[in-house]
């Protein structure tokens, strides 16, 4: 069975749609959008395999969008559906580069064409948003803090493309998620007795806090990861890994996480040299440094201030370091990131270290 999308403005003409590929055994159409966003939602909740779009769509950018859906994680096969003036240029034909086009008005025989060309469709290395989701929250109980906050940028990014302009559409998703992590949590014997609240914490997530809200949320399972060792038989390295990701930015030492996981400092540090190749204190900074570069890009926070955030109580040691690991000063990495930046997405707010505001 293969799906399609219908994205088309008029009413009408997606109703003629539907009813040709109805009659059609081995189709079926997943759904129908008048607008981007609505057919963002489709394209990345229902995965589609022919979507059918009208170029004519007063709002709609066309050559972005199919872009995004003839790009490397996509790969759906678009047919265009043009109306006289549009069908005569062209060259924005060829600059879309669609899999196919059909002029408007349309008949039968050209849609049934237009399907036999395009399927059966080459599905293997795309995934469905559903996939993505339950792969992630697999992941969760699997990998370290680090890499699970990576895979959720990048879940944020898509989620983020695709409802921006849809919150209902956006909170279900997240919900879904969240619904997934609290399940497996339970399963893996966490939060017992503890009422969650999860689902209240991401009841208003928007396109600006999607991303820390969940931060905030996975957080708050990997350090219940950390308190409930016992019968979760996780790696030693892989359980001070989650505690040095929640507590990094605060000085963390290796007595303090050897405390954690209950083992020797002496025997903690040899374990680091053996599985990450790299000692404790240089993985620590390593990460406090990676932090620092992504507060000096994204807010217009003072040196001294993510200084201080990082629990450098003198700025000058901060740059010393900052400047032996990247080759520059804080300030000079900086003004590089500016010039290649958008600063309207820098977020202007200082964050707040203890008593220190700056």
């Amino acid at each position: 069975m293969y799906k399609v999308l219908l994205l088309d403005n008029e009413d009408l003409m997606r109703e003629t749609l539907r009813c040709i590929l109805d009659e059609l055994e081995e189709i079926t159409v997943i759904g129908e959008a008048a607008s981007t966003d609505e057919a963002l939602t489709w394209i990345n909740v229902g995965d589609p395999d022919i979507i059918f779009l009208s170029i004519d769509n007063p709002g709609i950018n066309i050559q972005n969008l199919c872009n995004y859906l003839k790009s490397d994680l996509r790969k759906h096969r678009v047919v265009l559906l043009m109306g006289i003036d549009s069908f005569s240029n062209r060259n924005k034909r060829v600059k879309i580069k669609a899999d196919g086009f059909i002029r408007k008005p349309i008949s039968k025989q050209h849609i049934i064409k237009s399907i036999g060309q395009h399927v059966p469709v080459h599905r293997s290395g795309r995934k469905s948003l559903e996939e993505m989701i339950d792969e992630f929250v697999s992941a969760v109980f699997q990998n370290d803090v680090r890499s699970i906050k990576n895979e959720w940028k990048k879940l944020a990014q898509l989620l983020i493309s695709s409802c921006s302009h849809d919150v209902n559409s956006m909170g279900s998703i997240v919900e879904t998620i969240v619904e997934k992590l609290e399940i497996l949590s339970y399963k893996e014997g966490l939060f017992t007795g503890k009422e969650m609240k999860w689902k209240e914490k991401t009841r208003c997530v928007d396109k600006y806090t999607l991303e820390s809200t969940m931060f905030d949320l996975l957080e708050e399972l990997f350090a219940e990861m950390i308190e409930y060792k016992p019968t979760r038989k996780k790696k030693e390295i892989q359980s001070a890994l989650h505690y040095i990701e929640n507590n990094f930015h605060k000085g963390v030492t290796l007595e303090e996480v050897a405390s954690h996981v209950h083992l020797s400092p002496f025997y903690l540090s040899k374990l680091f040299k053996k599985e990450l190749n790299v000692n404790f204190v240089s993985y620590v900074t390593e990460r406090k440094m990676e932090r620092a570069k992504e507060l000096l890009q994204s807010t217009d926070m003072p040196v001294l201030n993510i200084a201080l955030e990082l629990n450098y109580q003198e700025p000058n040691y901060f740059s010393k370091v900052f400047k032996k690991v990247t080759g520059m000063t804080p300030s000079d990495f900086r003004k590089t990131k500016e010039k290649g930046g958008n600063d309207a997405l820098r977020k202007h707010h200082h964050i707040q270290n203890g008593k220190w505001y700056i």
